[in-house]
């Protein structure tokens, strides 16, 4: 494949390999993409939390991991941002538990028809706790719903409250529908939990979990008239929901071994595809859904025995459990650009400090996720410490500057790049959006600032005459390596203070890949702070 974009050809090829394996559905890889994201203009408050638990049988020390350390994530919340106090925050618990059809009466564990229905659970779980008047947890500006706290920090009876509710037991369902509940529980149509889901606020979902999803569409999956091996359904265990929810390079029960290229197949289960348009279509936008999950890394993955019967081998183990390979959940976290913990560890607390960062920083952060491109395609640079070279021309060619690439004697085009680039350079066009979701809705067009005006040492009211314009700068302290973003932030130079609500929307040539993944900084022309 040519390409006069980011990298040479050869260089390319190894981006290319380096690229998760994709679903079957997907369109084919490209060497760069259209970045389109959204920038607050002023700090949010609003944050909406749903956990989403695994309550099934294996994951009594999972939950308890998870109640030691939700403290760590309420920390984490608390920012300079919001002198020193969280965000207003709606917190809710759900289950995984939705039954197993009709079938559920025959299968223990998941008797009760459509299990907990996505509905939060806010009822006190353990003696003389607190819990919230509401089914979920709130918190604003200092005021929380939990009438039984009377500790003097409101903050402190947030983290008390959660393991009030969260401690959910262990009698769920054994075959988890982590997707699907969490849908049930944030769908407006569903109605299941009216005024948690609040239009103004970023929403946050976490999974829980040490088994994959199994949200299935046709609930003859849990059919427990087939249990032989040699029955279409094979035996009556959760290797169904791998075995019907995930395609591989080998799709056989009978031929154990490691799997691999593993993508989410929709023959039982709901198509994956389906829940990231909802989650985004609910808040219009990914830039404002945060996405992650404690669970089984996705590799390796391998078919066992249990007996005669397969199984799917777990991913991770601990001293007391182990999990299986989260791939339709990881595909769902990834698309949002979120991560996924392992659950096989005894501290679930630098995961929920990640999340808690991540949170902060999304409330009016400006950062930048991927490396941008110049028009030339070379990866763009910060400015004010000299340009940044790229590499220089293979023997028997020069650099034609206009284009930044390499030409033969001929001027033909080698696909070799070359020249100067910086943030300035930067190809992206950056509009402001008033009244967004609203009838109201404006949007207009702000120029890029005059290239002195990209000095980070000229302050963002010191625009004159260019006002508004807009800028990219460094922001090392918000935007760090821990939240896998570039160290650069989109900043509007502008003398006024925005309407309330007003958000940018930066429109940028951008990498296949984050600022942070090995692809990029192992390249030969990355061009860094300095």
């Amino acid at each position: 494949m040519k390409t006069t974009a980011l990298l040479t050809a050869s260089c390319l090829l190894a981006f290319a390999i380096g690229c998760e394996s994709r679903s079957f559905e997907d369109p084919p890889p490209r060497d760069e993409k259209l970045s389109n994201k959204f920038y607050p203009q002023s700090i949010e408050k609003d944050v909406d939390i749903l956990f989403v638990i695994d309550n099934s049988g294996s994951m009594a020390q999972e939950q308890q991991n998870l109640l030691d350390n939700f403290g760590t994530l309420i920390e984490a919340l608390k920012s300079e941002k919001l002198d020193g106090k969280i965000p207003n925050v709606h917190i809710g618990v759900v289950t995984t538990d939705l039954g197993a059809g009709n079938y559920g009466s025959a299968i223990p564990s998941c008797e009760t028809a459509g299990g907990d229905r996505g509905v939060l659970q806010s009822k006190a779980q353990l003696p003389g706790c607190a819990a919230p008047t509401d089914a979920w947890i709130s918190y604003s500006e200092g005021v929380h719903n939990i009438s039984g706290c009377t500790k003097a920090d409101p903050i402190e009876c947030v983290k008390d409250s959660f393991k009030c509710i969260a401690a959910l037991g262990i009698e769920g369902c054994g075959f988890e529908m982590q997707l699907e509940s969490a849908r049930l529980a944030l769908d407006k149509t569903n109605n299941a939990n009216p005024g948690f889901l609040r239009d103004e606020a970023f929403l946050a979902v976490v999974f829980i979990t040490d088994e994959d999803d199994c949200s299935a569409a046709n609930p003859q999956l849990f059919d427990p008239t087939q249990q032989g091996l040699s029955d279409p359904l094979g035996p009556l265990t959760s290797f169904r929901c791998f075995e019907f929810g995930i395609q591989c390079d080998i799709n056989d029960r009978n031929t154990p071994g490691p799997r691999a290229n593993c993508v989410p197949a929709y023959d039982y289960l709901h198509d994956v595809n389906k829940y990231i348009a909802f989650f985004e279509d609910i808040k219009g936008s990914k830039d404002r859904v945060i996405m992650a999950a404690i669970a089984g890394p996705k590799e390796p993955v391998q078919v066992g025995r249990d007996g005669p019967n397969p199984t799917l081998m777990p991913s991770c183990r601990t001293a007391t459990g182990f999990a299986v390979p989260a791939l339709r959940i990881g595909k769902v976290i990834e698309s949002f650009e979120g991560e996924i913990h392992t659950i096989c560890t005894d501290d679930f607390g630098p995961a929920l400090k990640a999340l808690g960062e991540k949170i902060v920083a999304s409330l009016g952060g400006q950062c930048i996720t991927s490396p941008l491109l110049v028009p030339n395609g070379g990866v763009a640079c910060k400015a004010g410490v000299g340009s940044c070279k790229m590499p220089s021309c293979p023997e028997g060619t020069t650099c034609e500057a206009a284009r930044g690439v390499c030409v033969d004697a001929s001027g033909k085009d080698t696909s070799s790049l070359c020249g100067d680039s910086c943030l300035d350079k930067a190809d992206c066009q950056l509009s402001l959006i008033t009244g967004r979701g609203t009838a109201q809705e404006k949007e207009v067009q702000v120029a890029k600032c005059p290239l002195e005006l990209f000095n980070p040492s000229v302050a963002k009211e010191q625009c004159g005459d260019s006002c508004p314009c807009w800028r990219i700068v460094p922001r090392e302290a918000d935007c760090t390596a821990e939240l896998k973003v570039s160290p650069f932030g989109f900043e509007v130079m502008r003398t006024d203070e925005p309407a309330k609500g007003t958000v940018a929307v930066a429109r940028c040539r951008a990498a296949l890949f984050n600022w942070y993944d090995n692809e990029v900084q192992n390249a030969p022309f990355h061009c860094g702070v300095q």
